[in-house]
C-alpha cells in the first residue's frame, strides 16, 4: 500500500488517541468535583435505587448512565 494509504489508516489511530484524551479531560477528570464515582462495566438496574455492575451492587438516589460509543476502523485489502 502506498504512503497515502498508510496516512489514511494512521489518522484513525490519531482520532482514537484524541478521543481518549478528550474523554479523560472533559469527563473523567471533572467527576471528582461533583462527588461522582466512575464505575466502568456492564450494568443493569435491579431496583429503583440499585444498579448491579458485574458482581458489585451500587445503591444510590441518582445514577448517571453513560453508554458511550466506540470508533471502529476496518482494514481494507488492496
Amino acid at each position: 500500500m502506498g504512503e497515502k494509504g498508510g496516512d489514511f489508516f494512521s489518522s484513525f489511530e490519531d482520532t482514537r488517541q484524541f478521543v481518549r484524551k478528550a474523554r479523560k479531560e472533559k469527563y473523567e477528570d471533572v467527576l471528582i468535583y461533583y462527588d461522582v464515582e466512575l464505575i466502568e462495566g456492564k450494568a443493569h438496574f435491579i431496583s429503583p435505587h440499585e444498579v448491579k455492575v458485574g458482581d458489585k451492587v451500587i445503591e444510590g438516589k441518582k445514577f448517571i448512565i453513560a453508554t458511550g460509543s466506540l470508533l471502529l476502523s476496518q482494514k481494507f485489502r488492496n
